[in-house]
């Protein structure tokens, strides 16, 4: 099974981000942009990748104490050909990925070491440079983290979907 954990959105967020990628849309992105799917937007903290079993990393996670917060949108970002949104939220979602990072350290569970870098994927394959008018096409909105969830990724013909393995609360 392969694992990640991640920030996920309420829907009132979630229509925040569709609305940002409708526009981003009616700007004439060129190639063939596979945008992301609405239950695939989500904001992730530690990538653990194939796993025979869920429950060490569940257990792992269920030491993470980390309080609430928000976090609003940043701007439009690219990391090679993956149009991102990037998140301003005072360095706590970077800090949450470290506490879920060490948790997992502790439990010896591996995960990709890359450092967080706190972005929410839009589409990939966007070949379009950024648009000009990324401030008007970045809506100013906030969302509150009260949560983060151990997900499973199953990669399918049609794209991956995205299901919730455990739901850890801040507090």
């Amino acid at each position: 099974m392969r694992l990640f954990v991640a920030v996920c959105f309420p829907d009132s967020f979630l229509d925040v981000l569709e609305d940002c990628q409708r526009s981003l849309r009616r700007t004439g992105a060129q190639g063939n942009p596979r945008w992301s799917k609405r239950d695939n937007l989500h904001l992730t903290l530690a990538f653990v990748g194939e796993r025979q079993e869920a429950e060490s990393a569940i257990k792992a996670l269920d030491v993470v104490r980390f309080s609430p917060f928000r976090l609003r949108v940043g701007d439009l970002m690219k990391f090679g050909d993956t149009l991102t949104l990037g998140i301003r939220d005072g360095g706590e979602c970077r800090k949450l990925a470290l506490a879920v990072r060490s948790a997992l350290d502790d439990a010896g569970i591996p995960y990709d070491k890359k450092p967080p870098v706190p972005h929410i994927t839009l589409a990939r394959r966007y070949a379009a440079p950024l648009p000009d008018s990324a401030s008007l096409i970045v809506p100013d909105s906030t969302a509150r983290v009260p949560s983060f969830r151990l997900m499973l990724s199953d990669l399918t013909p049609t794209g991956a979907v995205y299901t919730p393995l455990k739901e850890f609360q801040l507090r």
